[in-house]
């Protein structure tokens, strides 16, 4: 848990660049989409759990008095570890915007 909790900065990380990557007049347009893009992996993310657990309990109906086994379980919450590696590794790419002498698109000309 400690290294899922410690990977998933990311996405704190993802508005922080949103902000530095765009001129101060948009910036706020950018959080929002920024937000909207997270939400939406994070439900996109519930349904691919959901589907994973479906697929890993075996083919037919599942009787609604039974339960997933924890195989099925263990498998569906293979899907955490591997986007916190993706996030991982996607921060890992980031490269740093300040203090590279490029002017900031933040800052105002003039």
């Amino acid at each position: 848990m400690f290294a899922i909790g410690l990977s998933s900065c990311p996405q704190v990380v993802s508005f922080v660049v949103a902000v530095e990557h765009n001129r101060r007049e948009v910036s706020g347009t950018a959080i929002a989409a920024t937000n909207m893009i997270v939400m939406f992996f994070g439900g996109l993310g519930m349904a691919l759990f959901g589907v994973l657990l479906d697929w890993a309990s075996g083919p037919g109906p599942l009787d609604p008095a039974a339960n997933h086994s924890v195989s099925a379980y263990r498998v569906a919450m293979a899907l955490l570890p591997a986007c916190a590696l993706f996030g991982a590794c996607a921060a890992l790419i980031l490269r740093e915007s300040i203090n590279t002498g490029k002017p900031d698109p933040a800052e105002p000309m003039g």
